[in-house]
Parts: C-alpha cells; sequence; structure tokens
C-alpha cells in the first residue's frame, strides 16, 4: 500500500482500472471545481486503486504517502 493508514480517503471518487479513472477525470473537470487529477491508491498485482481528485485533495494524498500517475 502506497499510503499512511491515518488518511481518510473513503469520501474520495475512486476508481478500479485506470480506464474507469481517465472516464472520471473527464467527467469532474468539466464542472465548477476546475482540473482534476488521478492519483494512485492502493496498487497490487491483484488489484487497482485511483483517486480522482483536486489539486489540493492531491496534494494532501501525495503528503500522506500516495504517489502521482506519471510515476508510475
Amino acid at each position: 500500500m502506497n499510503a499512511a493508514p491515518s488518511l481518510s480517503v473513503a469520501h474520495l471518487p475512486r476508481a478500479t482500472t485506470l480506464l474507469a479513472a481517465c472516464a472520471l477525470q473527464a467527467r469532474y473537470s468539466g464542472g465548477r471545481a476546475g482540473p482534476h487529477v488521478i492519483v494512485l491508491g492502493a496498487c497490487s498485482a491483484e488489484a487497482e486503486e485511483y483517486f480522482v481528485v483536486t489539486p489540493g485533495e492531491a496534494a494532501r494524498l501525495y503528503a500522506a504517502g500516495y504517489e502521482p500517475l506519471w510515476k508510475r
């Protein structure tokens, strides 16, 4: 797992495939909330997890140990 367990991510939009994460990013980036980015969640050989969040929320996730998608 890429993150510290103390950070709650239950409320964040998530996807289990990169394709689904891209679809969420396109959907959410068109609204008033502005652009959204994809952050890697708990990815393993068996399962993948991606979060689609605003840049501000992404900064909190990065500080907690999550990684940006481009580092994958």
